[in-house]
């Protein structure tokens, strides 16, 4: 959620807060001003402020920019807004831009301000009218949003780049030093626009340039030649075209200009290459030739990465202590095809001789997948055989070597796919954690990891004892991918290691079909009841079928008795290939606690079985109206097999409820269970929800086989007429004891247009009309369709 967005969602007095907390500032500001005046008259004045971060104030208004703007002091080098200001927002800020009173500062950010469209335009105009002679910093990163996707209108477009292109000029910004557009969703295209613009440009003093996270798929030739342009970059020291998505045509030009005489005097570059075909690049990379290259990522299939691999090694055996030849070094390789055993084998072994020697500490990220099973069987038995041989000799070494080395590794993540990694190899790297010599891991991946041979229970065991008896554990681990293997059967290891509390930032845990046991998820139980996983964003448990009925409504009634829950949980994936929709009860307990306020999917639409336990907790629950609000599309149906369930205390709780059924709730099944017409005239009767309808959610009604008769559903023409339903579709009324005058009253009761998007209402077989009777048959049928289109007739949008 965007600041502007939580705004919305805060309740008065926190607004009024906020507000007050604002105006407060706006007041500091102007009194601060007049800083100077005190001092000439003798006055005492406090020191005046150097720098205002406003990143953590909602609802930034033009009226807050321009008293901000009007009495900002001299002294104020730096201002960072950090809100989304609207085109208001900017036109005001240009208007203080242009009217000089932001002259005093050195330092503009405007991250993360939805920085777009006609206030791009108008802030740009202002800059280049008036000129921003003292800024040495303008950060414009995470515009339009962060959440931009390069091929979405939320990337900038050609005239919102030629715009920003525009400041790229010495009378716009003379001073400019540091321009930082990062992660800005910029496409290629627009990459290859904003290098030609730095090309024509002209920025003497410009000494960091960061675009990390666009895209450079085709622009690197462009910035290559911007680079040697005749010296418009001439000071450019840092320069950061570093991208997730790597980097394959222009590489070998932006290589040749690095070693221009014309280039920039670049000491600083970070870069990701994609499929570099050169060997003798590859080879140049390793020995440190581009010495400006400082951080480097290689994608590529394993017989291209081992010549730079015997590349680097040999260099840094050359350099010893000297100096690495990388600040940092990403590595992913790709091994498709049986082709490529062989050298992934020798990049394995070049691996754990690095990490060994000492010679690898500056490896940030590594990342290995192996085609599953490994070597393909089409080739002949015994020399299958001997590969797999030699691939299991490699991986050893590779992981002895994180046993053996001792050196603290500066590896944040480590993503192994179908390297068969074993129990013993995980014994190995917990030792590793253990020693505390993965101080930065941020994301351990071993998904895919379960055939014959591969961890499980053992292993998964090991990791965590190796966290809780570390020193520090692993503090930055985010994110623990641990599906398609055997972990599961460990996972209580995992519930203990949290509340250790030494994995404090894990946010991402998957552990989809992994085996999982009703004893790994009671450990994740008490692990929730103990609030160790008041951080996690995304735990996803799903494709476990092993796992009974009595863990998940544990899990459940832990999440529910927690004191803090789960905050942060945004998808929470435990419906697919589970025995949770036998739990439906306490799946409503969990969902209605109030502990989940983050969650928006708990991983698809879902039908959950309810008892009558299940349905005292959903008329609880309804009651309470502290239901998830961000989730959707699940339903709840009455457990077959049990006697006939009363369903008149949930009608009730729908009734005495302030808001009505949850937003989650879109089908209600209740098929065999018995409604009182005493509690429909109640629920009839009852006040409006607190956005008109009760029903707001409910697309599907399922009331067969539910004792209805004429007069208990005339009560509920009532009950739609007076809460509506705005998205409701389908009515299912069979195998009741409904007559053909029943459905005439119910539809003369309905009120028309309240339920406007109403498709079908089903009456067959209602008792005491068989077959053979095809008169009544017949009418019951007509009087069914008149009621569709008086329902939907007339709909004013009031609910």
């Amino acid at each position: 959620m965007d600041k502007m967005d939580a705004a919305g969602s805060l309740n008065k007095e926190e607004m009024e807060r906020l507000q007050t907390k604002d105006n407060g500032l706006v007041v500091i500001l102007k009194h601060m001003g007049l800083s100077a005046e005190n001092e000439e008259s003798g006055k005492t004045s406090v020191d005046p402020p150097q720098a205002i971060d406003l990143s953590d104030t909602f609802g930034l208004s033009a009226k807050k920019i321009f008293f901000l703007l009007e009495g900002l002091p001299d002294s104020v080098a730096e201002v960072k807004l950090g809100n989304l200001l609207g085109f208001e927002g900017f036109r005001t800020l240009a208007e203080g831009i242009r009217e000089g009173k932001a002259a005093s500062l050195r330092a503009l950010d405007l991250e993360e301000t939805g920085l777009k469209g006609d206030g791009l335009k108008v802030l740009c105009k202002a800059i280049k009218e008036r000129g921003l002679m003292n800024v040495e910093e303008l950060n414009l990163s995470a515009n339009p949003s962060r959440s931009a996707h390069p091929f979405s209108h939320g990337a900038w477009v050609e005239e919102e780049m030629e715009a920003v292109c525009s400041l790229l000029s010495l009378s716009c910004m003379p001073s400019l030093r540091v321009f930082l557009l990062r992660e800005c969703g910029l496409h290629p295209s627009r990459g290859e626009q904003f290098a030609s613009g730095l090309g024509r440009g002209d920025l003497p003093n410009l000494e960091v340039l960061d675009m990390e996270g666009n895209d450079f798929e085709s622009a690197l030739g462009c910035f290559a030649k911007a680079l040697c342009e005749g010296g418009t970059l001439a000071v450019l020291t840092d320069l950061n075209v570093f991208s997730e998505s790597g980097v394959v045509s222009g590489v070998s030009e932006f290589l040749s200009a690095l070693k221009s005489e014309n280039c920039a005097q670049l000491r600083h570059v970070k870069v990701c290459f994609r499929e570099v075909e050169s060997e003798k690049e590859l080879r140049a990379l390793g020995e440190g030739l581009y010495p400006s290259v400082r951080t480097l990522s290689l994608e590529s299939p394993p017989s291209k990465l081992v010549t730079f691999l015997k590349a680097l090694l040999e260099s840094s055996a050359r350099e010893g202590d000297r100096g690495a030849v990388l600040d940092a070094l990403d590595l992913s390789m790709d091994c498709d095809s049986p082709i490529e055993e062989g050298p992934l084998c020798e990049c394995l072994r070049l691996l754990g001789e690095g990490i060994r020697r000492g010679w690898l500490r500056f490896l940030r990220k590594l990342k290995i997948e192996r085609e599953e099973g490994g070597p393909g069987e089409d080739g002949q038995a015994g020399s299958v055989q001997i590969l797999r041989g030699v691939f299991a000799e490699a991986k050893s070494e590779f992981f002895s070597a994180l046993y053996t080395g001792g050196h603290v590794l500066s590896l944040s993540e480590l993503s192994l796919s179908n390297l068969e990694v074993s129990d013993a190899d995980m014994i190995l790297l917990a030792e590793r954690v253990k020693g505390g010599c993965l101080p930065n891991f941020r994301l351990l991946d071993l998904a895919s990891n379960r055939g014959a041979g591969c961890f499980g229970r053992q292993g998964m065991e090991a990791l965590m004892k190796g966290v809780v008896e570390s020193e520090n554990g692993l503090p930055f681990l985010e994110t623990l991918n641990l599906s398609d293997t055997r972990a599961g059967e460990g996972a209580a290891s995992l519930g203990t290691a949290l509340l250790s509390g030494k994995l404090p930032r894990l946010s991402f845990v998957y552990l989809y079909v992994s085996n999982l046991t009703d004893e790994g998820l009671g450990g994740l139980a008490n692990a929730v009841r103990g609030g160790a996983l008041v951080g996690v964003r995304d735990l996803d448990l799903s494709f476990n079928e092993e796992v009974g009925e009595g863990a998940w409504r544990e899990l459940m009634y832990a999440i529910r008795d927690s004191e803090k829950g789960l905050p942060k949980l945004k998808f929470f994936k435990v419906v697919s290939e589970t025995n949770l929709g036998n739990a439906g009860g306490p799946m409503i307990a969990a969902l209605g606690s109030g502990k989940l306020p983050s969650l928006e999917s708990v991983g698809g639409f879902f039908d959950f079985s309810l008892d009558a336990e299940g349905v005292a907790e959903l008329a609880d629950a309804v009651r309470a109206g502290k239901f998830a609000p961000l989730v959707h599309d699940l339903g709840f149906f009455l457990r077959e097999g049990v006697p006939a369930l009363n369903l008149d205390r949930l009608i009730r709780a729908i009734g005495e409820s302030e808001k009505g059924l949850p937003s989650c709730l879109s089908s209600l099944r209740f098929e065999g269970g018995r409604v009182g017409e005493e509690t429909l005239a109640f629920l009839g009767s009852s006040e409006q929800g607190a956005g008109g309808s009760k029903f707001s959610p409910l697309e599907f009604l399922d009331l067969s086989d539910c004792a209805l008769h004429d007069s208990s559903l005339r009560r509920l023409a009532e009950v739609f007429s007076k809460h509506g339903g705005p998205k409701f579709m389908r009515l299912q009324l069979g195998r009741n004891r409904i007559s053909v005058q029943g459905f005439e009253a119910f539809r003369k009761a309905l009120r028309a247009g309240c339920l406007p998007n109403l498709q079908t209402v089903d009456v067959e077989d209602q008792e005491g009309t068989g077959k053979e009777d095809e008169e009544t048959v017949t009418r019951m049928a007509i009087k069914a369709r008149q009621i569709v289109p008086w329902a939907r007739e007339n709909w004013r949008g009031r609910y």
